[in-house]
């Protein structure tokens, strides 16, 4: 009977003991939950957008869980389990600069121009790969008009119709933008001559083997227009006459 008494108190006592280890686990697991929640809580964010969408949307397209309060949780999930799917965004980067902070970087797709097709615009890049596309009309995205385009498939080229054309509309672009302007539209009419509109202004640049010298020129003439629209007219402009035609925009 006695022995009996002591295999109770011993079981009792090693119950015991495995009951206070355990209520010490949790209250060591509790406490760094708090530590944990107080430490790490996400207070500072640094938001670097690209073009196409501003801080606000960032931040409302990223944080979107619980667990986005906390900074180790939020740079994990960004950056490892659920990678933003943004539409012109090519990949967001965020860097945990502090146990209190995050820098959120927007990386841009490349975006050269676009083709309205089907009620929505197509989006391609300078190698002429279809990027997206989306019912908004990005500002600073030159609209190609004027061209045979049948369909498209993301992540593959565009098909522009006409062999040459996509050369001709890449070279206009890319001097464009190292002439700092931006075109509303490139309009390629039946011969394949060009015309551009900027700003309110119709530039007429007809048909050029090299384009240089007249979109090099289209800012300067711009320039010393009096108020109003115009129609510049560049198809005869070459280096041995260098006159342009200019004449109001009705």
């Amino acid at each position: 009977m006695r022995r009996n008494d002591e295999n109770e108190e011993l079981e009792a006592n090693k119950s015991a003991a495995g009951l206070i280890i355990r209520l010490i686990i949790l209250l060591i697991l509790a406490s760094a939950v708090v530590v944990f929640i107080t430490c790490f809580k996400l207070e500072n964010v640094e938001i670097r957008p690209g073009i196409h969408y501003t801080e606000e949307e960032i931040r409302q397209r990223l944080f979107t869980k619980k667990t986005d309060n906390y900074t180790v949780f939020f740079v994990f999930r960004i950056n490892k389990l659920d990678v933003p799917n943004l539409t012109f965004v090519e990949k967001v980067d965020v860097e945990m600069t502090d146990r209190n902070s995050v820098i959120i970087e927007v990386h841009d797709k490349a975006i050269t121009g676009c083709i309205e097709h089907m009620g929505s615009y197509v989006y391609f890049d300078r190698e002429g790969i279809a990027v997206d596309s989306s019912t908004q009309r990005l500002e600073g995205i030159p609209l190609v008009k004027g061209v045979e385009f049948g369909g498209y498939t993301q992540g593959k080229p565009i098909d522009l119709g006409r062999s040459g054309v996509f050369d001709t509309l890449l070279e206009i672009i890319m001097l464009l933008g190292k002439n700092k302007l931006a075109a509303d539209d490139i309009t390629f009419g039946i011969r394949d001559d060009v015309t551009l509109h900027i700003g309110g202004h119709e530039i007429l640049l007809g048909i050029s083997d090299n384009y240089d010298l007249r979109v090099n020129n289209i800012k300067a003439a711009l320039d010393v227009l009096p108020e109003g629209n115009y129609i510049l007219d560049f198809r005869n402009y070459t280096e041995n006459n260098r006159e342009i035609d200019v004449r109001p925009l009705e």
